[in-house]
């Protein structure tokens, strides 16, 4: 169930800070949720200390990425480092793992 709910969540994004979903899949009582490749490390593995400039440009990007997803009413309610993706060489923020996320009524 969690993964359908995720993938109801994912197909409302067009961001470059959440994953595009490619395909859901339902087999007997199997489920997978295929989403594009982020080619990153999540923040929980990444060695520490950043220099100031880089740790910024996570920071900024991050609230970035949080910005656009409450601006579509929904609530992650798993942000943490693992959840979060960084691509060292592109600069790009990616969250993850919205399988405990909620959409909100607009009221």
């Amino acid at each position: 169930q969690n993964f359908q709910k995720e993938s109801q969540i994912l197909a409302i994004f067009n961001s470059q800070y959440i994953p595009k979903m490619i395909q859901y899949l339902e087999y007997n009582t199997s489920y997978l949720l295929v989403t594009e490749d982020v080619r990153g490390i999540s923040l929980d593995k990444f060695t520490l200390p950043l220099d100031t400039n880089e740790f910024l440009e996570i920071a900024i990007n991050i609230v970035r990425a949080l910005e656009q997803i409450h601006r579509l009413n929904i609530v992650h309610r798993d942000i943490k480092p693992h959840n979060i993706i960084y691509n060292r060489d592109s600069g790009i923020i990616q969250i993850i793992d919205f399988g405990s996320a909620t959409k909100l009524s607009r009221e």
